[in-house]
């Protein structure tokens, strides 16, 4: 308050924005309406430390772990560790984007058929040390904001434990450096050599690691539960995402300058569209009126031999 970051009123308490605050700094950086509700981070200047910035100082990450620890006294067998450590009572939310108030574990609920019956309390169902916990979780968070695909509320991941960026299967490989290529004739031929190529070009580091792929989605906006999840050789991985682009294909109409245009395309999103949810199937509206007539267009013959196959079981 004193370096003029913060603002009190007369009576010493934090000013919310109104129509006389507005002009302060601290509302037009911090986007909120509430100075409680700004994240600050200072420097600390000192000759037996070089490192500046208090939010990158590994002693400072530590003395607030240590801290959380000493607060936790419900300690017992973490079951990622094999380590007696403090058990998280609670773990984070806001994981696929924020505000996300879904959880993939949570433990407080003590009412209905949670434990009862089995166990006396949840710590006996599974522990989970406040460590490990906020690490695991810390660490999704960064991977579905760096590499992960959302279509609503499901999300895809792929990762590696080197940390090299893989191909995303619902990614779009015919638009990485799109504007660099020359128009080229609207065969499957072609664009199946041009996605390949991508592939392997793109994903080369990758080639001998074990890639992750994992798939979260929730039903009910406070429980989110993992779909999928899988581990294989890289070059398993990048193998059969060649081979989807090989066997599945129908037009897609892509935009440029202004003008559309058709391809053949090869995009797993396009199945997601195609009845993933309810609410996401405002999503085909991006399908053009021919697109849509050629998925909906039935064979003269596939509906004559329905109508005899009927007319046999009447």
């Amino acid at each position: 308050m004193e370096a003029g970051v913060l603002f009190t009123d007369e009576a010493g308490k934090l000013v919310n924005k109104n129509h006389e605050t507005s002009d302060y700094p601290i509302f037009k950086i911090a986007q909120t309406t509430e100075q409680q509700k700004a994240m600050v981070r200072w420097a600390v200047e000192s000759k037996d430390d070089v490192m500046t910035d208090t939010w990158n100082d590994e002693a400072i990450h530590q003395s607030w772990i240590d801290y959380c620890n000493s607060l936790n006294k419900d300690e017992g067998l973490d079951y990622i560790t094999g380590k007696i450590v403090p058990l998280a009572s609670k773990h984070p939310a806001d994981i696929r984007r924020s505000g996300d108030k879904a959880k993939l574990i949570t433990s407080n609920d003590k009412s209905g058929f949670t434990f009862r019956g089995r166990f006396t309390d949840s710590n006996q169902v599974c522990g989970i040390g406040m460590d490990a916990s906020l690490k695991m979780h810390s660490a999704l968070r960064w991977l579905i904001r760096r590499q992960g695909y959302r279509w609503g509320d499901l999300c895809i991941i792929t990762w590696t434990l080197s940390g090299e960026k893989v191909s995303n299967p619902v990614d779009d490989p015919l638009e990485w450096n799109r504007e660099d290529e020359p128009k080229i004739a609207d065969t499957g031929i072609e664009n199946a050599i041009r996605i390949n190529s991508r592939l392997r070009g793109y994903n080369s580091k990758i080639l001998n690691e074990t890639v992750f792929l994992m798939a979260i989605d929730s039903a009910v906006p406070g429980r989110m539960s993992i779909l999928m999840f899988r581990d294989e050789l890289g070059n398993d991985f990048v193998r059969k995402l060649e081979r989807w682009q090989e066997i599945c294909g129908w037009k897609h109409t892509y935009a440029k300058d202004k003008k559309r245009s058709q391809e053949e395309h090869y995009l797993l999103w396009g199945l997601l569209a195609c009845g993933h949810r309810k609410d996401r199937i405002r999503e085909q509206e991006r399908y053009s009126e021919e697109d849509r007539r050629e998925i909906n267009h039935e064979d003269p013959r596939v509906h004559n031999e329905r109508r005899q196959h009927a007319g046999r079981h009447c």
